[in-house]
């Protein structure tokens, strides 16, 4: 493993199933913690590359109640449907107290500034875990969003900065 995209996602429940949506990393459901402690073992030089959004936040319906939509996934267990139902439970009492952006937030058109801002508010939350790591954390990864900090996320990094 050399590189992956990252993103967090909110969950909700809708008629059709759970809709889940694209948030900063560190407002949806995932453990970031224990994520990059898995990668940073399994790939010390990892790049982590967070996926930004463009216009949205790529609403994607999980058609949990469709049979069809069911048995076009044969790899999903029924304690992975309902570690996705837990976790969607979850994420909506959060943001029923307000401490998670609502659904009807998360389909509003999104902006150029609130594009960057996601990068921005990712790469934060990302380097926090990284530094709850310890010595762990500390390695490539942590150096990586250091040196990334500052830069505008849309510009291409050239092969210098890459390295």
């Amino acid at each position: 493993m050399r590189a992956t995209q990252i993103r967090d996602a909110g969950l909700f429940h809708t008629p059709e199933g759970i809709a889940r949506l694209l948030v900063p990393c560190g407002e949806g459901v995932i453990r970031w913690e224990e994520v990059l402690a898995a990668l940073i073992d399994q790939a010390p030089r990892l790049t982590l590359s967070i996926e930004g959004i463009d216009r949205s936040n790529g609403e994607l319906p999980l058609y949990l109640n469709d049979p069809v939509w069911i048995s076009a996934h044969p790899d999903m267990t029924v304690a992975e449907l309902s570690e996705i139902v837990r976790m969607t439970n979850e994420h909506e009492l959060r943001a029923e107290a307000g401490n998670a952006r609502s659904l009807e937030v998360l389909r509003q058109p999104v902006t150029e500034d609130q594009s960057l801002t996601y990068i921005s508010d990712s790469a934060r939350h990302l380097r926090r875990c990284l530094e709850a790591l310890g010595p762990l954390g500390r390695l490539e990864a942590l150096d990586r969003l250091d040196e990334l900090d500052g830069l505008d996320p849309l510009t291409p990094l050239d092969a210098d900065t890459r390295s």
